[in-house]
């Protein structure tokens, strides 16, 4: 057995664990189009609130109230535009959402192209779209991100990692995530209240999963 205090330090602080990160496990698939994977849906729609903006929509429609926006016109979104051009339109206009999916392209996140206000120094190609996501989000907001990455938006951007869901299709393809980040700051005082929030959150899952 581990011992998990180490010079009077509990080995979580000593390592700078954040123990407030709840992690679920669950078994699904990895399709081209990720909410084709059933489990991954539900768990998209039922944590989705609000106003929901679906920034690369694609081919599935989700059973919230969404704003879709999609490059493609075959997937009849509400808005053909690409995703930065929209992020735009929002700020100008005052569009707030309290919910933001963001899941891009993933095979496309490790790309880089120069950013030409930093002596060319090369950046990610969505960090520009990170930081727009964030500014139209409501306070209390939430994001949901689908990818080979966990922390997408993190404290930098004042966003606060409170769920991850790994997703194992098995075999030999990776495993992936859905994150799940809040502009809400954690305070300890709350923990029992999360506590609770977890069983009903686990208790509404599986009824959610029965209904279909």
């Amino acid at each position: 057995m581990i011992e998990t205090k180490t010079a009077g330090f509990d080995i979580y602080t000593l390592l700078d664990i954040d123990k407030h990160v709840r992690t679920y496990y669950l078994n699904d698939n990895c399709y081209k189009w990720t909410f084709e994977a059933k489990k991954v849906r539900k768990i998209v729609e039922y944590k989705a609130k609000g106003r929901v903006l679906n920034l690369f929509a694609g081919k599935t429609r989700l059973n919230i109230n969404e704003v879709r926006v999609d490059i493609s016109e075959k997937f009849e979104p509400n808005y053909n535009i690409p995703a930065g051009d929209y992020l735009q339109f929002a700020k100008e206009t005052g569009l707030k959402f309290d919910t933001i999916i963001y899941d891009p392209p993933w095979n496309e996140r490790k790309s880089k192209e120069y950013y030409k206000g930093s002596k060319g120094r090369k950046i990610g190609k969505f960090t520009r779209l990170k930081d727009d996501i964030v500014s139209i989000l409501k306070g209390n907001g939430i994001t949901i991100s689908l990818g080979y990455e966990i922390t997408n938006f993190g404290k930098k951007r004042d966003m606060n990692l409170e769920e991850v869901f790994v997703v194992d299709p098995r075999g030999e393809i990776r495993p992936y995530y859905i994150a799940i980040e809040s502009n809400t700051e954690y305070r300890e005082e709350t923990r029992p209240y999360l506590v609770s929030i977890e069983r009903k959150t686990r208790d509404s899952l599986l009824e959610h999963f029965q209904e279909k």
